[in-house]
């Protein structure tokens, strides 16, 4: 598996996780995605105005009020919240128990596709995946 990196080279999954683990290596559009997705919340990313720049997860019924970030200088994120707010956090459950269902989903999923491949008659292409960087 191979992701494009910022600099539009690639580089393979286990090396990007790696450079993402690293001390002042910061998350971006990917990660993003990623916790809109695992949580089932959107993202609001706000910059200047008071009109969101941009939704992460957007046309999925979510009752949840969505999780707001400010992004400035094109390189840094701050959450923000309604003046008055009671902070009540990102989710209810304990810590770990919705990384791990949606861990579980997303391997049966895959397990799933990988099952009906050869049914489809597509060849195996897990080596050609890419992921995009999007500013």
């Amino acid at each position: 598996v191979r992701c494009v990196q910022e600099t539009g080279g690639e580089e393979k999954f286990d090396a990007y996780l790696f450079r993402k683990s690293q001390d002042g290596c910061w998350g971006d559009d990917v990660e993003i995605q990623a916790l809109s997705e695992i949580y089932n919340r959107s993202v609001e990313i706000y910059a200047y105005e008071a009109k969101p720049l941009r939704t992460f997860h957007e046309n999925q019924q979510i009752q949840e009020e969505p999780v707001r970030l400010s992004y400035y200088g094109r390189s840094h994120y701050n959450s923000i919240k309604n003046i008055g707010q009671e902070d009540i956090g990102l989710i209810k459950e304990p810590f770990g128990k919705v990384e791990d269902m949606a861990l579980l989903l997303s391997n049966g999923r895959s397990q799933k596709s990988q099952l009906q491949q050869p049914l489809m008659g597509s060849s195996d292409k897990s080596d050609s995946v890419s992921y995009t960087h999007l500013t």
